[in-house]
């Protein structure tokens, strides 16, 4: 089964039908039971709607497959630049309208979903996050973490050249991110190729770890690479980098640059080294792909820091994609 996130856009309602039958037939993959197929039809038929009912230029729909353990759900992310909505508290209500309909959407996502989030401001537009868990399952114990990811091809290609990992032990949590040279299947082959090195080897330093990759992808294209660990007893953040993957630690009160040298992994790297930066209450590493302008204007989105990972991913995608390259957007919080 395929799990990339998948992206689908709305501007005219005869694109409805075809997300509703693109979650139908992936739940069908997972296994869902037959009404759970006709609840996640509900939510993203819905999102769809909503899309296009209240924008006047519709939005999109990234849908991605998530299996943790034995626990399988798939996440929506409905994303516009619209109106926004005024009272989300409100709008989730059933029967509460502003467009002169019954007013189940947002209720219907809101009840058929065991996780939903919705980030909205004032004529910038709409986040809205739901997740539909596989056979009505508890929740798993809450993870130190919560993570988000954007993670799309370049428009027109099928494979992305980009790649994330996540780890996740007693220590803390290490995030790979990886954009293979240029694009499609040669860059997607060295994004992977890297990856696999970081999956053998989940204790290891960043440092290490980004060298083992440069000797794994000598016979490749080479990619940009940046590997960040957690460590919450010591309570800092380690980073390796080579190339351009933008990586930020961001508190209420400071935001570090994480640093990355010049280079290519594979074929030539100037500088190994590596660099720590403070882990504090409430603060969030980011990192991206070059497919992703920079800087972000995190003083233009009050209280998203509230927000899911995924919810935030999904802000800086909307507004900061070059749409001309693979991207990938990964956040993550300490829960």
């Amino acid at each position: 089964m395929n799990l990339r996130q998948r992206k689908y856009l709305l501007d005219d309602a005869s694109q409805i039908g075809e997300v509703r039958r693109a979650i139908s037939e992936l739940a069908r993959l997972m296994d869902y039971s037959a009404l759970e197929i006709e609840g996640a039809s509900i939510v993203v038929t819905e999102m769809a709607t909503n899309l296009l009912k209240h924008t006047r230029s519709g939005g999109e729909i990234l849908m991605r497959p998530v299996i943790n353990g034995g626990q399988q759900e798939i996440e929506l992310l409905g994303i516009d630049k619209g109106p926004g909505i005024a009272c989300v508290e409100q709008a989730v209500q059933d029967g509460f309208s502003t467009a002169g309909s019954p007013g189940t959407g947002l209720g219907a996502i809101h009840r058929l979903s065991q996780v939903m989030d919705i980030y909205s401001q004032s004529q910038k537009g709409t986040i809205i996050q739901a997740k539909v868990l596989h056979r009505q399952q508890e929740r798993l114990d809450q993870d130190k973490f919560d993570y988000g990811v954007v993670h799309l091809p370049k428009p027109g290609e099928t494979e992305c050249g980009d790649g994330w990992l996540l780890h996740q032990d007693y220590r803390g949590i290490t995030v790979s991110v990886v954009d293979g040279l240029g694009h499609g299947a040669m860059a997607a082959e060295a994004a992977q190729q890297a990856l696999a090195v970081a999956a053998t080897m989940p204790e290891a330093s960043p440092l290490a770890t980004v060298q083992a990759m440069h000797e794994a992808l000598r016979n490749s294209r080479g990619a940009a690479v940046a590997v960040a660990s957690i460590d919450l007893e010591r309570a800092i953040v380690t980073y390796c980098g080579v190339g351009n993957i933008i990586g930020r630690v961001v508190s209420a009160e400071k935001e570090w640059g994480c640093l990355s040298h010049e280079g290519i992994v594979g074929l030539n790297v100037r500088k190994w080294a590596e660099n720590t930066y403070p882990w504090t209450e409430g603060a969030r590493l980011v990192m991206a792909s070059d497919g992703m302008r920079y800087p972000w204007d995190w003083n233009g989105y009050p209280g998203l820091q509230r927000h899911a990972c995924s919810t935030q991913a999904a802000v800086l995608y909307r507004d900061y994609c070059r749409h001309t390259d693979d991207v990938t957007v990964v956040i993550v919080q300490q829960n």
